[in-house]
């Protein structure tokens, strides 16, 4: 069983060239052990949250739900595991859900009655996951909680009170971690760095596999979006890139062409510095704040900018800002 704490991260397009990394080749860490390394960010990933929101980048799959009768509560949680429901004296409202990009392999989708989430946003939230790690889970279930957390069992993943998209990922990735994060490479790869990616992926190495992976997916969706540099976390990156990325890219590349706009592709974007809003970048530009919106969908309908956010801007526009950076 592995747990994890919430976190609520920004996120991620294809993947570029990793840094080189050392060839000398230090001791592996011991497995199931604390990790004695730097964390290159603080609070679980908290860090990125100063960055463009995943669940606002990541393309979801459309999807078909129906409800289940009775009988159907066995399916909530692994065999022999806890009915956290029935611990908090409700019952479950159990799902099916199928979505677009695995129509033949269905998810169970779980709500303990009385919660203030729906079957609709989880199983919606969930078709963002990519299929490469959706498809190791058996089943999503939400449990009303104060207190944010998370575990997985066999598959069969339960969420407790408020948690944020990079916990769907970070425990998918639990599910489909079938001996990989104890492995010889993966092992050698964290003992050859210096740093993990944050405080929680110091507990072990299966909790930092699981969180490589939220910053590895960032990474993927949006190389050009570096919040931090990552040199010091270069051989787990690379070892993600060589035994992960082939499930991942397939799944990137089949979906980037419609989601990832053409000036972003072209490396047209601006930094933003602090102080500088959407209507100050566009006035800037001579556009309005309505014309760059359809470039930069992690905005949404949010004007807030954060100082190191980049910001996609039109083709024609690259020639007249004088602070845009360009490949």
């Amino acid at each position: 069983m592995q747990s994890c704490l919430p976190t609520f991260v920004r996120c991620c397009t294809l993947l570029g060239v990793f840094v080189v990394i050392p060839t000398t080749r230090a001791q592996a860490v011991a497995a199931n052990q604390r990790l004695d390394k730097n964390a290159l960010y603080s609070d679980a990933l908290g860090g990125l949250s100063n960055y463009t929101n995943l669940t606002n980048v990541m393309p979801g799959q459309t999807f078909r739900l129906i409800r289940l009768g009775q009988g159907a509560d066995q399916n909530c949680y692994a065999p022999g595991g806890t009915d956290e429901c029935a611990n908090v004296k409700s019952t479950w409202d159990v799902y099916n859900a199928t979505y677009s990009d695995n129509p033949s392999n269905g998810v169970y989708v779980c709500i303990c009655q009385g919660s203030p989430v729906t079957a609709q946003s989880l199983a919606s939230n969930y078709s963002q996951v990519p299929l490469y790690l959706r498809r190791w889970v058996a089943s999503v279930s939400y449990v009303p909680a104060s207190q944010g957390h998370a575990y997985t069992s066999a598959g069969h993943i339960t969420f407790f009170g408020i948690f944020g998209f990079d916990v769907l990922v970070h425990e998918s990735t639990h599910a489909q971690d079938q001996g990989f994060s104890g492995s010889r490479a993966y092992l050698q790869a964290i003992g050859s760095d210096t740093c993990v990616p944050d405080d929680y992926a110091q507990t072990n190495n299966v909790e930092c596999y699981a969180q490589d992976m939220v910053v590895f997916l960032y990474k993927l969706w949006r190389p050009y979006d570096q919040p931090l540099g990552t040199n010091c976390m270069a051989n787990q990156l690379k070892s993600l890139n060589s035994s992960q990325a082939p499930g991942l890219q397939a799944y990137i590349t089949s979906t980037v062409a419609a989601t990832v706009p053409n000036a972003c592709t072209i490396n047209c974007f601006h930094t933003v510095v602090q102080g500088e809003t959407l209507n100050s970048i566009a006035s800037g530009l001579k556009q309005t704040p309505q014309s760059l919106i359809p470039y930069n969908s992690q905005i949404g309908n949010s004007t807030v900018l954060y100082p190191g956010e980049r910001i996609c801007l039109p083709a024609q526009a690259c020639k007249t800002f004088r602070r845009l950076l360009r490949a």
